[in-house]
């Protein structure tokens, strides 16, 4: 029952208007060689996904310094004071599939928009792959999982991983 591609990106396009109007993302000065990089979080049905792990690096360099962010309940987050360059986007939650790395370029205040996938959601494309005999993508699905040692999250997705095996 997602939603569709028009609607996430009309939700995005909201919250980059409210967004536009932090004075973090909108008042950095042009010349300081410095940007600010805003951003929103939001899970499959477009609700906002709070404590979200939103961490950032350099694309090159070897060792480059880590910028992280959580995301707060409305599901927004700000990096302060990135150098302009590439950087690498990547985060994570408990319960939800790791935001995949992806590259941007930030030579401007940078306003980005994250879909994540919940646990729930996860485990029915496993069980998708599983009906089609794709045994490997829906491991790979599972990998993607954030889960706490000892969770009932880990016991879910040590059970399937167990169950795939044994197809």
């Amino acid at each position: 029952m997602a939603r569709s591609k028009k609607t996430f990106f009309g939700y995005c396009l909201s919250f980059l208007l409210i967004l536009l109007s932090f004075q973090s993302c909108a008042s950095k000065n042009v010349f300081s060689g410095k940007i600010d990089l805003c951003g929103f979080v939001v899970d499959e049905n477009n609700n906002a996904v709070s404590n979200f792990i939103i961490r950032c690096k350099k694309s090159s360099g070897i060792g480059s310094k880590e910028y992280s962010a959580l995301t707060e309940s409305n599901g927004l987050f700000t990096i302060n004071d990135l150098n302009y360059g590439e950087y690498i986007i990547f985060g994570e939650k408990n319960g939800f599939a790791k935001i995949s790395e992806f590259k941007i370029q930030t030579q401007t205040q940078k306003i980005i928009c994250i879909q994540v996938c919940s646990i729930d959601n996860v485990l029915n494309n496993v069980e998708k792959q599983i009906q089609l005999g794709e045994k490997q993508k829906a491991l790979d699905l599972l990998e993607e999982i954030k889960y706490e040692s000892d969770s009932c999250e880990e016991f879910v997705v040590k059970s399937y991983k167990s169950i795939i095996e044994k197809i």
